[in-house]
């Protein structure tokens, strides 16, 4: 830009005007630079440059703090302060966590959110996308979402093991045997056995806690077999109105009528007869023969004993109670093995057998054979009857209402035998300790040896 001045004073030679020409520069206009603050320590917080000139919308860095509120630098990863990892602060970071620390704690509710839609208003003039262009052209259009309605009739859910009447404390049968469910859950059932054994299963069809019945031709309630009743109670627990089967050559259509009743029609000849679920009864506890004993283990018996049961499986699996610390009969059959031996009279023992009923046993266990009575078999005389065959004395040992048996393993001086009938009551002589038959497993001990001779040394419960 060029600036004219005339002076009026100052003239030439010529009477001209004199054109004095001056040079001047534009000046450019000054700016203030945004003043850097420095936090104390030398670190740069917040407000850096990079934070102060963003601008709305432009990819913003958000402050980051450490666990113990430190700030730290939005590119920092652990805080320089304290070492430790640095936590965004945007909105969405902690709405994040927060989520996060609900789940573990179990105290998360997701909020119901409605389906928001776009407005022509919204949607940006200077933005396009694929997207938006779908969502503006067809704004009403649903997304369907596919959802797999859960049903109670699959095996495993709650309500199917309810309809089955599974659940903990009830009385249930697996195989022939009745059991008490301790546990149940979808994928196990545990349970007790009437011994004290413990089962499980993982199996629905080896367990059932109701069982099926039908009346037969003669009025009486007919149990069906296992196969059969799984096939109708999977078919009650799902909520069938009538299930098919066969049994044998004939087929049959049930039809549930209300609960835990039905009608069974046979196709073949068309005859109906109801069908009912009923449970099982409680389980009624064994009790133990010999409470006040405790059993003992067959590696624990003497040698000679062992191989005697080894022949008898049947006896080997019993429970075996050793009578003698409370019979004393060993201490006894000792002095008179002794004075045999002193006569020069056969003297070995020999393992015997003596079957009975249970409640004769748990008194032969108390006071010996003399206090069990003189109901024996009179045969070959009055007195105690034992054999070296275990099968044979098996016959005596008769079951009670538990199913339990119980049979005695006695350590006994035979001495010299003899054939005796009916009437005998004392045998010949002296030397002459046993009768019965005078050869062969029976033998016959009178009462008067029955204490003497006899150790009774194990009682087995099988």
């Amino acid at each position: 830009m060029a600036v004219v001045n005339r002076h009026s004073n100052s003239r030439t030679n010529n009477s001209q005007p004199v054109i004095r020409t001056i040079k001047m520069s534009t000046p450019s206009p000054t700016t203030n630079p945004t003043p850097t603050v420095q936090p104390k320590g030398g670190v740069s917080g917040p407000q850096n440059i990079a934070q102060t000139n963003q601008k709305k919308g432009g990819g913003t860095f958000h402050i980051k703090k450490c666990s113990n509120g430190h700030i730290c630098t939005p590119q920092a990863k652990k805080c320089p302060t304290c070492g430790v990892p640095c936590l965004s602060m945007s909105k969405t970071a902690i709405r994040v966590r927060l989520i996060r620390q609900q789940k573990k704690a179990g105290t998360y509710k997701p909020k119901k959110r409605g389906r928001k839609r776009s407005s022509p208003s919204s949607t940006s003039s200077g933005v396009s996308s694929a997207s938006s262009n779908a969502a503006s052209s067809n704004p009403k259009k649903k997304i369907k979402t596919s959802k797999k309605k859960s049903s109670s009739s699959v095996p495993g859910r709650p309500e199917y093991l309810k309809r089955l009447n599974l659940r903990k404390g009830v009385t249930a049968k697996s195989g022939d045997q009745l059991v008490t469910l301790t546990s149940v859950s979808s994928t196990k059932i545990s349970f007790q056995a009437q011994d004290g054994s413990h089962g499980s299963t993982s199996n629905l069809k080896d367990i059932r806690a109701l069982k099926v019945l039908f009346v037969n031709e003669h009025n009486k309630n007919i149990e069906m077999d296992a196969a059969t009743s799984w096939t109708i109670l999977d078919a009650y627990a799902s909520k069938k109105p009538s299930v098919s089967y066969s049994c044998g050559s004939q087929n049959y259509d049930l039809k549930f009528t209300s609960s835990w009743k039905g009608n069974q029609t046979n196709t073949n000849t068309n005859v109906v007869r109801p069908v009912t679920l009923e449970t099982f009864k409680k389980a009624v506890s064994i009790p133990d023969v010999f409470p006040k004993k405790k059993p003992v283990a067959f590696s624990t018996l003497p040698a000679c004993a062992q191989k005697v049961l080894d022949k008898f499986s049947f006896l080997k699996t019993g429970k075996i109670y050793d009578l003698q610390p409370f019979l004393g009969g060993g201490r006894i059959v000792a002095i008179t093995q002794t004075i045999q031996k002193e006569h020069g009279n056969p003297h070995a023992l020999t393992w015997c057998f003596h079957g009975t009923t249970v409640d004769s046993a748990q008194k032969i266990a108390v006071g010996g054979f003399q206090n069990a009575g003189t109901s024996n078999a009179k045969c070959y005389g009055q007195g105690v009857y034992l054999s070296t065959d275990a099968t044979y004395s098996r016959g005596y040992s008769y079951q009670n209402k538990h199913k339990q048996r119980v049979m005695f393993l006695c350590h006994a001086l035979l001495g010299n035998r003899e054939s005796s009938g009916s009437n005998v009551t004392m045998l010949s002589s002296h030397s002459v300790r046993s009768g019965g038959q005078s050869s062969g497993h029976l033998i016959m001990k009178p009462w008067v040896y029955t204490h003497t001779d006899i150790n009774i040394a194990y009682a087995i419960v099988f």
